[in-house]
C-alpha cells in the first residue's frame, strides 16, 4: 500500500491494511465488507464516486449474497487525490483491495464483462 495518502483516504487504507494482514480467511471476508461499508459512507458524504463495477452499486451486497457469480468487482474514486479503489469479493476466495494511481481503463473492464457475459456499470 502507498505511503503518501491523502487525509481523505486514510481510513480506507487503515482497514486495508487490516485485510492484508489477517490470517484468518472468515476474518477477511468480513474485513472485506468492511471495506465496502466504508466506500458506502465515503460516497454518501461525497469522499468517493462511482468509478465502475459489474454490479449497480446500491446492489453491489444484495448481489453477492445471490452467489450468482465467483466475485464482484467495484470501483471507487476519491474525490480528492483521484485514487481509484478496487475492491473484489470473492465468494468463496480471498477477497482483493488494490489502489490504482492511474484510473484503471473502462473499456478494457467493458471488453472484459462482456467475454464473461457479464453485466458492467460505468
Amino acid at each position: 500500500m502507498e505511503e503518501n495518502i491523502c487525509t481523505t483516504c486514510i481510513e480506507l487504507n487503515k482497514i486495508y491494511k487490516e485485510m492484508e494482514n489477517e490470517e484468518d480467511l472468515l476474518k477477511k471476508i468480513k474485513t472485506g465488507f468492511r471495506v465496502y461499508d466504508l466506500m458506502e459512507k465515503m460516497k454518501e458524504e461525497g469522499a468517493l464516486t462511482f468509478y465502475m463495477s459489474d454490479t449497480p452499486f446500491e446492489k453491489w451486497r444484495e448481489k453477492i449474497e445471490e452467489e450468482m457469480y465467483y466475485s464482484y468487482s467495484l470501483y471507487m474514486q476519491c474525490t480528492n487525490c483521484k485514487k481509484v479503489y478496487e475492491l473484489e469479493i470473492c465468494i468463496r476466495g480471498t477477497p482483493r483491495f488494490k489502489v490504482h494511481n492511474v484510473p484503471p481503463d473502462k473499456e478494457e473492464f467493458k471488453e472484459m464483462c462482456k467475454r464473461l457475459k457479464r453485466a458492467y456499470y460505468l
